[in-house]
């Protein structure tokens, strides 16, 4: 049987503009063999790959990601088989500021290979973010719950039972695999946002 008191939900958020930029980059090539595929993609990957860390990323920041390899028959099966090779890097670009134009390099290094996966902004240290969240989530359920408190003219007591969970940032939406133009990429970190939410129970004084 439920506890006498009140239940509320609490919610808080915290934001700071964002100190990295992750970005998932690939090399993709077709050819008539398994071998000419994956030597292309190689070779486009590679390029991508010096031209991050020519950008100023570190070699820690760089992690391989997918590595596929497929058959193409043509969307009515009609093209003479060809094998495709995909292979993936993902990269953290910690100079925000700069984001767009080592992206922009490592594209165009890549030339036809190169295919942008995504694009997200984060914080690389949200823990006061996450700390100032939490505290506005409690005042928000605090201020609730004395309010549903006088509308029953009761009174508060001690906090029962504390139940938290939690989201974190929201990455920027840009999924779509793309070959790379030429053109201007601009990129705007804005605000970063944290939001907690705690559910409280207060027993009645």
């Amino acid at each position: 049987m439920p506890l006498p008191g009140v239940v509320v939900i609490g919610r808080g958020t915290a934001s700071a503009p964002p100190d990295l930029v992750r970005v998932d980059l690939a090399a993709e090539a077709a050819a008539e063999s398994v071998q000419h595929a994956l030597d292309h993609a190689t070779v486009g990957l590679s390029r991508m790959r010096s031209a991050l860390l020519d950008g100023g990323v570190q070699v820690d920041d760089l992690r391989t990601t997918e590595t596929t390899l497929r058959e193409d028959h043509g969307p009515r099966g009609d093209r003479p088989l060809r094998y495709v090779a995909r292979l993936g890097l993902s990269a953290k670009v910690r100079d925000v500021a700069r984001a767009g134009a080592v992206v922009q390099n490592a594209l165009a290094e890549g030339g036809d290979t190169a295919r942008l996966g995504g694009l997200y902004f984060e914080l690389s240290d949200s823990t006061e973010q996450f700390t100032a969240a939490r505290a506005a989530a409690f005042a928000d359920a605090l201020a609730k719950a004395r309010q549903y408190a006088s509308l029953a003219g009761r009174e508060l007591g001690e906090v029962i039972s504390v139940d938290e969970s939690a989201g974190g940032p929201a990455p920027l939406p840009r999924r779509q695999a793309v070959a790379f133009a030429a053109a201007d990429f601009p990129v705007d970190g804005g605000q970063q946002e944290i939001v907690a939410t705690v559910t409280l129970h207060w027993s009645w004084a």
